[in-house]
């Protein structure tokens, strides 16, 4: 998701709700929360309410409380970047995809790309200026041992260590070579946004498979 810096919700800066939402434990609220957060009275913190209910960043909750949804988890996270043209989003994408085939014909990485699913404001022709380009993959093992892979996870490991690289903990050890496949893909560029095919805006947003 991208924000505009001057976006308002309900007369607030998005900026500063983004940052509130990323704030909050277990993503519940209350409307005296909110109201002190942002120094609104009954009317405005009526209306902030309103416009985040409607627009579906929260939804109601146990004991007059409200919760994130998806979406409201999405705007957590969101970046706020200049917007882009069509042509330089599909030129974007057309390198992302070449990059999809070297990660699956070189043997290096030990996992390919298996799935890839678009959604977002890329998915809609008619849309000229774009924000990110938002793109659910799947990974698979291309060696199907898993001790094998995992000795040639060690491999890697002991490689980054000697050119300097430190591991602050066993999951980044053990999915090291998976971070490779995915720093590959994304090559530094922040117009693309990768998320996991379990990621639970797929279920409520359009969007449609583009690879296989």
């Amino acid at each position: 998701m991208r924000i505009a810096k001057n976006e308002l919700l309900a007369g607030i800066p998005v900026l500063k709700i983004r940052d509130y939402f990323r704030l909050l434990y277990s993503g519940l609220m209350t409307r005296d929360g909110l109201a002190e957060r942002f120094n609104l009275n009954e009317k405005e913190t009526e209306g902030l309410v309103g416009e985040l209910l409607s627009k579906g960043y929260i939804e109601p909750a146990d004991n007059g409380m409200y919760r994130l949804t998806l979406k409201g988890n999405a705007l957590s996270i969101a970046r706020c970047m200049a917007p882009i043209n069509r042509e330089k989003a599909d030129r974007i994408m057309q390198e992302f995809l070449k990059r999809v085939e070297e990660v699956n014909r070189d043997d290096f990485y030990p996992y390919r790309v298996s799935k890839l699913v678009l959604f977002g404001s890329y998915l809609n022709p008619e849309q000229m200026d774009l924000g990110d380009i938002d793109i659910a993959f799947e990974l698979e093992p291309k060696i199907k041992d898993y001790d094998e892979l995992m000795r040639y996870n060690d491999q890697l490991v002991d490689k980054a260590r000697k050119e300097g690289k430190s591991f602050s903990s066993l999951i980044d050890i053990l999915g090291y070579s998976e971070k490779l496949v995915i720093l590959k893909l994304r090559n530094k560029e922040k117009y693309i946004s990768l998320h996991r095919m379990t990621d639970g805006i797929l279920q409520i947003t359009a969007c449609r498979q583009i690879f296989p």
